[in-house]
């Protein structure tokens, strides 16, 4: 919420938090010392170069069409995003869908985002103003919802997807 300022009070806080390694578990999944199990993953500790490039971490095939998950073989992209609250809860697991949408779109052209070679535009204006409304029907659904996001492979792995801000 603050940017990832490393001097603002969250920040600080949040870097002591993970640098604790003895109260937290690091699963060997995860080759960053930024994530700790039981502590929502807010930064990647090592430079991005190297967290993008691990050989090997993502285990399917694309195909534009043909689809055999059984042999690994995907068309679509399956996406989950790991949900928390203000306070930094675990509210669960939800498969993407619309969830990072603002505005109304189809659910078809919500799915195309998902085919694997496909280019997809969706242009909107959204009135900002709505996001300080004191009507809850004005608000985004979630406005008060964090969401990390994951690429789920053909064997069920959750791969965490580096967004850059």
């Amino acid at each position: 919420m603050n940017l990832y300022s490393d001097i603002s009070p969250p920040c600080k806080v949040f870097n002591n938090l993970v640098s604790q390694s003895d109260n937290f578990s690091n699963p060997k999944f995860y080759l960053d010392n930024g994530f700790k199990g039981k502590l929502p993953w807010i930064k990647y500790m090592r430079p991005y170069k190297n967290v993008v490039s691990v050989d090997a971490r993502v285990k399917f095939r694309a195909s534009f069409g043909f689809e055999d998950v059984r042999i690994g073989i995907i068309s679509n992209l399956k996406f989950f995003l790991a949900k928390y609250n203000l306070d930094g809860n675990f509210l669960g697991w939800e498969k993407m869908s619309n969830q990072l949408i603002v505005c109304d779109y189809s659910m078809e052209d919500v799915q195309r985002i998902y085919q694997i070679g496909t280019t997809v535009q969706l242009n909107c204006t959204y009135d900002v103003s709505k996001l300080f409304s004191k009507s809850k029907y004005d608000r985004p659904e979630n406005e008060n919802v964090f969401y990390e996001l994951y690429l789920q492979d053909y064997n069920g792995d959750m791969i965490d997807v580096p967004v850059l801000i």
